[in-house]
């Protein structure tokens, strides 16, 4: 499974695509560790710097010399893309409660769909706005371990198990099943560099990881 882990991987799927090519990155045809390796090979550092910042409101920069267009990361889709005319559905807490992995993949399916249809329809009016791209910061996957932890909502609860099966049928509803392209890029949360809320040794309110 082709996962969009990688800004220089998002970066060779957004270029257009056409009968003839300027790059071989440009190539669908191409393995991916061609494209890639040919794209990195063609990029300055300063043109990477900024491919890899995620900041609200902030478009990632096109290249234009290579025909690269611009990227936004900023997406919202645990329940429903952050956007308007989009479907809500229940808090990940709730879906949770349904112990039913098989609706959430319907629901992620359903939501990666307008994901997709958000972002087709600003990329082609040259909008790059946040809570439109294809790179959704969703599922939340931290374990329900503190009461007063305010994002308790957004977990699938205290068991392990059932987060594990939730988040699988979540991730693979929202990427789709195609062999080769994911249709929205889902981005599992917290995980790295990520503890607590216990409230041990210090306040939870005060608690700062520190890497």
């Amino acid at each position: 499974m082709v996962t969009l882990s990688s800004p220089l991987l998002v970066l060779a799927i957004l270029v257009t695509s056409g009968c003839t090519y300027d790059f071989p990155f440009q190539d669908p045809d191409l393995p991916w560790n061609e494209r890639v390796d040919d794209l990195v090979n063609r990029l300055t550092i300063d043109e990477i710097v900024p491919q890899t910042m995620a900041l609200y409101g902030k478009e990632i920069p096109g290249i234009p010399r290579l025909g690269v267009k611009p990227f936004i990361w900023i997406t919202e889709c645990m329940r429903g893309q952050f956007a308007t005319n989009t479907t809500t559905f229940p808090q990940s807490v709730g879906l949770a409660a349904s112990f039913n992995p098989d609706l959430l993949y319907n629901i992620s399916e359903a939501i990666s769909t307008e994901v997709r249809a958000q972002w087709n329809g600003h990329a082609a009016e040259k909008k790059y706005d946040t809570y439109v791209g294809l790179s959704c910061f969703s599922p939340v996957i931290n374990i329900m371990r503190h009461p007063l932890w305010g994002r308790n909502q957004e977990t699938y609860g205290e068991d392990p198990f059932l987060t594990g099966r939730m988040v699988w049928s979540y991730v693979k509803g929202l990427q789709g099943q195609h062999h080769r392209y994911v249709k929205v890029a889902a981005g599992c949360k917290h995980f790295s560099a990520y503890a607590g809320p216990e409230n041990i040794p210090i306040s939870r309110f005060d608690f700062n990881a520190k890497v």
